[in-house]
């Protein structure tokens, strides 16, 4: 038996009929059951295996610290994470033959599970950057501290939608990644309000018409539209 002392038996190297075999394995290893029984001259089960502990914790990015908790225990334990308060653990560990395997954690779909193992950090909602058309910080009604792979809504001024930086589509919210938000900023572009044009018709329709949108135009009876209308940044 790989692992196992010699003789494998505390009783020795002969057990006899109807004695039991102790089983017993070198140090750093445990045995996967406590005996055997002979009977007859045969052992009952036939034999047994020796696990190897995982004596050494395993390496976690991001913990600050050693995991001590994950230290010298037996194959087929679980051992989960110290993370830091609000960091969000990849996952926790299961002892394999003296070897810690992560196991990832199932409250994050595999684009958040990178650089693992570790200890991903929150996002601070306090310290994003300010943005133009927003008078309030970003993820209203949200702790100061957004966990990974948590999202919050972006927050612009009552007259604003919020768009990508490069103000090509619209953007509702931002994502927690690893204690930086993504993506990183945006723009709040201004809605339209209803423009004055003569002979137009239900010019209220047009009214709020976000940044990047039309409005189809409507004339009076006996007129024809050189065109419909397009909103640009409340212009």
């Amino acid at each position: 038996v790989a692992g196992a002392m010699s003789p494998s038996c505390d009783e020795g190297g002969n057990v006899p009929h109807l004695g039991v075999c102790s089983t017993r394995c070198e140090e750093g290893f445990d045995a996967s059951i406590p005996s055997l029984e002979c009977t007859s001259g045969v052992l009952s089960p036939a034999t047994f295996e020796c696990y190897k502990r995982c004596l050494l914790p395993p390496i976690v990015a991001g913990a600050g610290g050693e995991q001590d908790q994950c230290r010298d225990k037996p194959h087929e334990s679980i051992c989960t994470p110290d993370c830091s308060r609000n960091h969000v653990p990849s996952g926790d560990f299961v002892c394999s033959h003296g070897f810690w395997v992560h196991r990832p954690n199932p409250d994050l779909s595999d684009d958040l599970l990178y650089s693992v193992p570790r200890c991903y950090q929150p996002c601070n909602k306090n310290i994003f950057p300010s943005v133009v058309g927003s008078t309030s910080t970003v993820c209203p009604g949200h702790s100061a501290n957004i966990p990974h792979g948590g999202t919050c809504p972006t927050n612009c001024d009552d007259d604003h939608t919020a768009f990508s930086a490069d103000a090509s589509q619209g953007l509702a919210s931002l994502q927690c990644r690893d204690g930086s938000f993504e993506p990183a900023t945006f723009v709040c572009k201004r809605r339209c309000a209803a423009p004055a044009i003569a002979h137009a018709v239900n010019l209220e329709a047009c009214h709020g018409t976000p940044h990047g949108q039309g409005c189809a135009l409507q004339c009076e009876y006996g007129h024809r539209k050189t065109g419909d209308l397009y909103c640009q940044d409340g212009e």
